[in-house]
């Protein structure tokens, strides 16, 4: 109940600081309007963002080409050395020379292992451990490799001397 408070109080001075009439940036009015909370009254977006003008939101100018398919196709294959913990999965890392995910082929190594030992097991000059990015990869298996799952993670990238 207090982050509800608190939000509704940080809205009422953005509301202020902006000039907007009502708290949630809609014109709360039912002089000469309708009472639709859905609909923003047009001054009030004006106040809001002054710089856009009514042609701005007209995409039928934009192309979409299918060109970010093709970059994002082309783009090599992130191969920094990293891996990936899922408890109750098998560990995961990255090949070097594929720059794709694999899963650890003795099908036991799991998430209980320290993360620097495990990083040394695949890339032997690691010095240290720290997080990278979050990946979703689909290499995920139980233990045996058995089933297949697909998930979310933050990887750790294994650090390389200089």
């Amino acid at each position: 109940m207090i982050w509800k408070s608190i939000l509704v109080g940080i809205t009422v001075v953005i509301a202020q600081h902006c000039g907007v009439s009502g708290t949630d940036g809609f014109s709360h009015s039912s002089v000469g309007s309708s009472s639709n909370l859905d609909e923003p009254n047009k001054s009030d977006n004006d106040q809001l963002n002054p710089m856009v003008s009514e042609n701005d939101n007209d995409e039928s100018d934009i192309e979409n080409t299918g060109d970010d398919e093709k970059l994002s196709s082309q783009l090599p294959p992130d191969s920094t050395p990293r891996i990936m913990y899922w408890y109750g999965k098998v560990n995961q890392h990255v090949n070097l020379e594929t720059g794709e995910w694999e899963t650890d082929p003795d099908g036991v190594s799991g998430a209980d292992l320290d993360p620097l030992t495990y990083c040394q097991k695949w890339y032997p000059s690691t010095i240290g451990v720290e997080e990278y990015q979050l990946e979703t990869i689909d290499t995920w298996h139980e233990q045996k490799n058995k089933n297949s799952y697909t998930n979310t993670i933050m990887s750790k990238k294994c650090v390389q001397p200089l």
